[in-house]
């Protein structure tokens, strides 16, 4: 409801930027555009990736000195590092560097889905022994939400970078294009964090989280 939510806000903004032209609304509007950093959006979207983070961890430090620690812990500190990118927007420094160094143009216009697209795939190569041996509901939920989440993040993201380096960024078609990838990340994210909390209820051992008082308890 809260990505619904926020997608509604972010179209009936930019409706109203381009066929209302009501100016006072402006900084409203920025509050809600999912093509703007320091916002609602991108501060849920950073809150939903640290969760993921958190959730990771704690199925990591459950799987301590088993087979599987390394594959979830490595899943933690990759969600940490997203949440910390989308909070300071690292991925964007990486745009002028790779653009400038490599001359990129259309589908790789936002140059930072060069580098991130390459350890995207490694990635996944490595850590396909490791899908097959999740249960089958959570493996399937993890390439689901996987694919959500990579398609608009880096899929449609190439799409807006060619439409922006043709036509700009003051175009009903980009803002349009932005809402598309937004909501697809957020919804990505999303369903991980709903199948982790279904792995998590899932494992035989019934992983639970006990926080005790020690001066209680001594």
């Amino acid at each position: 409801m809260i990505i619904a939510i926020l997608l509604v806000a972010d179209i009936a903004g930019f409706l109203c930027r381009f066929y209302f032209d009501i100016h006072y609304l402006n900084s409203l509007v920025r509050l809600f555009d999912l093509d703007q950093e320091t916002n609602i959006p991108s501060y849920y979207s950073d809150l939903s990736l640290l969760a993921s983070s958190l959730l990771l961890f704690f199925i990591s430090y459950s799987h301590r000195g088993k087979k599987d620690f390394l594959p979830w812990f490595g899943l933690a500190v990759a969600f940490a590092y997203l949440s910390f990118d989308e909070a300071c927007m690292f991925h964007e420094m990486l745009i002028g560097i790779f653009h400038r160094g490599l001359h990129t143009s259309g589908l790789f216009y936002d140059a930072w889905v060069i580098p991130y697209g390459i350890v995207l795939v490694v990635g996944a190569i490595v850590y396909l022994p490791f899908l097959a041996r999740l249960p089958r509901r959570t493996m399937i939920l993890f390439v689901i939400s996987g694919i959500i989440y990579v398609s608009g993040a880096i899929g449609v993201e190439m799409f807006q970078g060619k439409y922006e380096e043709i036509h700009g960024t003051q175009k009903l078609v980009y803002s349009v294009t932005v809402a598309i990838e937004e909501f697809m990340e957020m919804f990505g994210v999303a369903l991980f964090i709903y199948a982790l909390l279904g792995y998590i209820s899932l494992t035989p051992d019934n992983l639970t989280l006990t926080v005790t008082d020690k001066s209680i308890r001594d």
